[in-house]
């Protein structure tokens, strides 16, 4: 149970993901993260889902559209089209094992810059008996708005407490808008969406206390590209998370997770009078890396 708030603009992109991963009637955990990033031939798009959290062997869907995408040089239109086809095939058999038929479902949200243009994409899988299982579809969600309005989208089971009046929506648009003037910091946005979290959370128990903001700026514009990532307990911030990062094909977190232990430490040692910090060179860093997988991996376990 989830909730996604993504919010494309004309030179800006923003996602909330809360972290709660729930069943009827039990809270699992409220650390889980539901959103990756995706950089892809100076393109990007930010990712996030609602439905399945996790797979009864314990794999995130995060985790595992990083790993579809991983080695695979694509446009962020094919990358949705291949999650599409791989959720195709994977998905079935895990939404089956929910008892619940109304609870079948799946849905993963993309706020992208493409091409200089801001867009929303929606990949449903929606489950209907009476249609004999699983229907996957990809569209988009922007295609009959004016290319300089900010478009929301509220998905998963806090959509219906989501219920903002016209006053709070304005004051966030106002938000973002002076953002991208850089009038106002990227944390005056993203504190926002977290008190939107927490409001919801204290309406419906599915939406964990707890959530992730990512945001990136488009280039050309006076902030000229660049982005953050937040993370917040409550209304608490907790710094920055790491979630999922595919950048023209590389698994980055997976090669920051293995390089960054190993720089910290060069970093951490004491030193000597007169010594220097050491830092990795070139074949360091490929000897640490080179075990790791390289190539996509379609299989949700």
């Amino acid at each position: 149970m989830t909730l996604v708030l993504a919010i494309s603009g004309p030179w800006s992109m923003w996602m909330l993901t809360d972290r709660r991963l729930s069943a009827p009637g039990k809270i699992k955990s409220d650390n889980a993260c539901k959103v990756m990033t995706l950089d892809s031939l100076a393109n990007c798009a930010i990712l996030g889902y609602a439905g399945l959290g996790m797979t009864g062997r314990g794999t995130q869907p995060s985790d595992w559209m990083s790993r579809v995408l991983r080695g695979r040089k694509l446009t962020v239109e094919q990358s949705l089209i291949v999650l599409g086809q791989a959720a195709a095939r994977e998905f079935p058999r895990h939404l089956d094992r929910i008892q619940d038929e109304r609870l079948r479902n799946h849905q993963i949200i993309a706020t992208a810059l493409i091409d200089g243009e801001s867009r929303l994409y929606s990949l449903d899988a929606k489950y209907s008996s009476s249609r004999g299982g699983y229907h996957f579809q990809l569209s988009r969600c922007d295609e009959t708005n004016p290319p300089r309005v900010r478009q929301i989208i509220v998905a998963g089971s806090g959509k219906d407490s989501f219920d903002p009046d016209e006053a709070e929506i304005n004051e966030l648009l106002s938000k973002i808008g002076a953002c991208e003037r850089n009038k106002v910091r990227p944390e005056i946005v993203s504190e926002h969406l977290a008190n939107i979290n927490n409001r919801v959370h204290h309406s419906d128990e599915t939406v964990g206390p707890n959530c992730i903001v990512i945001w990136r700026f488009k280039r050309g514009g006076i902030r000229n590209g660049g982005g953050g990532i937040e993370s917040y307990n409550g209304l608490k911030r907790r710094g920055q998370a790491w979630p999922p990062k595919i950048v023209n094909g590389f698994d980055t977190k997976a090669i920051e997770e293995r390089l960054m232990p190993i720089f910290e430490e060069k970093v951490a040692k004491p030193m000597g009078e007169g010594k220097e910090i050491q830092g990795m060179n070139k074949d360091e860093m490929n000897a640490a890396i080179a075990d790791l997988p390289t190539g996509p991996d379609e299989r949700l376990r």
